[in-house]
């Protein structure tokens, strides 16, 4: 096999997989650990992909992460059995953020008619799906408007979220793996995201059964960083497995109890690892 042939070859592996580990890759290729590392090398010099700890990662932003209208219509049914899962961890009294990811936006919308509850948002979606919601507080977060994603970024809703504290987390993630740990097709987002991780004392993430066991091109943080995923019946339970084994508690949508929401810190009853202060995206696995 030629080496441009070996190349493409190469990176169509990593495309159906998304990410692969040093020995497999060599299996499949019939070649030697040396030559897939010169390889990666140049893989991603070319932007094609990236590496990471004994692998690679395949990088396809536009077609790993599709715009956000086409987003929050993919998966609609997992989407709504996680939000409804989701919705049932918030406790009266508790202030809670939503983050920009589709899958908030379900969880706004089974919060209607709940009352005595504060939701900090940046996602102008969310502040639209519950701004005549009279017996929600809600906290709209501004800054600079990124029309694609639909939610504020930028140094303003940074300092203002260095000053906030909420009760839980509910982050849309793109990629969440026990060994790669959570990780996200734009860099633009992963700067609010870890202050977001830093402001919060329980930080759950919502899942679909598409983005488990997968990893992208920036990482956002270690596995320790979250307290619980939420996903759907779909999800591969090897994956899922090896989560729970690095101290994530995990809910399968529909499927398993759900910690149900009695008030601030209510949820720590059913995880195994109480929320402690971290240095996010530094410490774990790398």
């Amino acid at each position: 096999m030629l080496a441009e042939e070996r190349l493409d070859a190469l990176l169509e592996v990593l495309k159906r997989s998304d990410v692969g580990q040093l020995s497999d890759l060599a299996d499949r290729l019939g070649v030697s650990k040396s030559t897939v590392r010169r390889d990666l090398e140049r893989l991603e010099q070319q932007g094609s992909v990236r590496r990471i700890r004994g692998g690679a990662v395949y990088v396809n932003v536009r077609e790993a992460d599709p715009p956000w209208d086409a987003r929050w219509r993919e998966r609609a049914a997992e989407k709504r059995t996680i939000a409804m899962a989701a919705a049932q961890m918030i406790g009266p009294g508790e202030m809670v953020f939503l983050d920009a990811g589709s899958s908030c936006l379900y969880l706004a919308e089974e919060l209607h008619g709940v009352k005595g509850i504060t939701v900090v948002t940046n996602s102008l979606p969310v502040m639209c799906e519950l701004g005549n919601e009279s017996g929600i507080n809600l906290v709209a977060l501004g800054g600079e408007y990124d029309r694609e994603e639909k939610y504020f970024r930028g140094l303003r809703l940074e300092q203002e979220l260095a000053l906030m504290r909420v009760d839980k987390l509910f982050l849309g993630i793109l990629s969440i793996d026990a060994e790669h740990g959570l990780s996200e097709g734009h860099l633009s987002e992963i700067a609010v995201k870890r202050i977001l991780l830093q402001a919060s004392q329980q930080r759950i993430v919502l899942a679909d059964s598409s983005k488990v066991g997968r990893a992208s091109c920036f990482r956002l943080c270690s596995i320790s960083d979250i307290d619980m995923v939420v996903t759907d019946a779909s999800a591969d339970p090897a994956h899922l497995e090896k989560l729970e084994e690095a101290g994530v508690s995990v809910v399968v949508a529909g499927q398993r109890s759900v910690p149900m929401g009695e008030g601030a810190g209510a949820l720590s009853a059913g995880m195994p690892h109480p929320a402690r202060p971290r240095a996010v995206g530094q410490a774990g696995n790398d």
